[in-house]
């Protein structure tokens, strides 16, 4: 018995990391990862200036803190309501406090690189506090599946569907992927999917397990 147990984790474990990883490949986000890694240099704002175009940022975060610090000064001037939405990358020059080369070079007609920023400036903490009430729920309705779930697809989807959740979350912080252009369009696609989730493993535990409708 115990080693029917045991093999039976095996097998939910091993369905979880199969459909996560195939989540990853088929979404692009395993790019995205790899990307936000592979960016990332040990020495800040050492730039190249052997080119003949000097460059004054190597990597993708010493950009990100330059269009984070002119949201920032965006976001102090419209604490409330922000400046509207998408409307950062045609305002920001009117907050900006970088040397003109720099904000130029790295922040000009560009979006703020980061979901939370992105709608802190353009939504205000009205916006950003609407959007976290919103994909907390998410996460706590994505958490509930898994305490409902009682068969082992339905635990492997839960877990898979809440670590996700989890991810784009925390990957929101760095990444604006999900304020605009295709991974927002998946990422409410995917949120939908959540919360159908949640009701069919709900209903299965109201109804008699796996002998409801959505078992047949």
């Amino acid at each position: 018995e115990k080693r029917d147990k045991l093999k039976s984790k095996i097998n939910v474990l091993i369905t979880i990391l199969v459909l996560l990883f195939g989540i990853l490949f088929a979404t692009g986000l395993n790019k995205v990862i790899v990307s936000r890694f592979s960016d990332v240099s040990v020495e800040l704002f050492q730039g190249n200036t052997e080119k003949e175009n000097v460059e004054f940022a190597s990597n993708s975060l010493e950009t990100r803190l330059m269009i984070w610090l002119t949201a920032y000064k965006t976001f102090e001037s419209n604490p409330l309501f922000g400046v509207g939405y998408q409307m950062f990358p045609l305002v920001s020059e009117n907050y900006n406090v970088l040397p003109s080369l720099l904000y130029e070079q790295y922040v000009e007609n560009l979006d703020a690189h980061s979901t939370t920023m992105n709608i802190l400036c353009e939504g205000g903490i009205l916006g950003l506090f609407t959007y976290y009430f919103f994909i907390i729920t998410i996460f706590v309705i994505s958490y509930k599946a898994i305490r409902l779930s009682k068969s082992e697809i339905d635990i492997a989807n839960s877990i898979i569907l809440n670590g996700v959740v989890f991810f784009i979350i925390i990957n929101g912080i760095y990444s604006g992927a999900y304020t605009i252009a295709q991974n927002a369009f998946q990422a409410y696609i995917f949120f939908g999917i959540v919360v159908g989730n949640y009701v069919i493993v709900k209903d299965k535990q109201i109804f008699g397990g796996e002998n409801d409708k959505y078992a047949r």
